[in-house]
């Protein structure tokens, strides 16, 4: 029960800052870098739409996007595999993140 004047733990800051929550549910953010153009980025972000997941999907620049995921290590790990098996020739960097609490998922330009 949260009351005026009481202050978080550290362990409960640190609960809500951790890149996995309390459900198992992870956040990463996922750099594609390769042969991507603007047809590769519907493909990846219809991939990604297909699984249900939530996040965004960022179109940077030519040859380069980044997905900010948030969910179940498993659909996260199916999203890469299904990428890389539809869209060839491409290189990837994974980090862990805060989460966002997407509702959906959108695609940025």
């Amino acid at each position: 029960m949260w009351l005026h004047g009481d202050s978080l733990s550290q362990e409960a800051m640190d609960k809500i800052t951790d890149p996995r929550d309390s459900r198992g549910m992870i956040a990463r953010k996922i750099t594609y870098t390769g042969s991507i153009d603007t047809v590769a980025a519907e493909v990846i972000y219809d991939v990604v739409r297909k699984i249900e997941i939530t996040g965004e999907v960022r179109f940077v620049a030519p040859g380069k996007l980044e997905l900010d995921l948030e969910g179940d290590p498993s659909m996260i790990k199916l999203v890469q595999h299904q990428v890389e098996r539809r869209v060839q020739g491409l290189k990837k960097d994974v980090v862990s993140r805060p989460f966002r609490n997407y509702q959906g998922l959108d695609f940025l330009r």
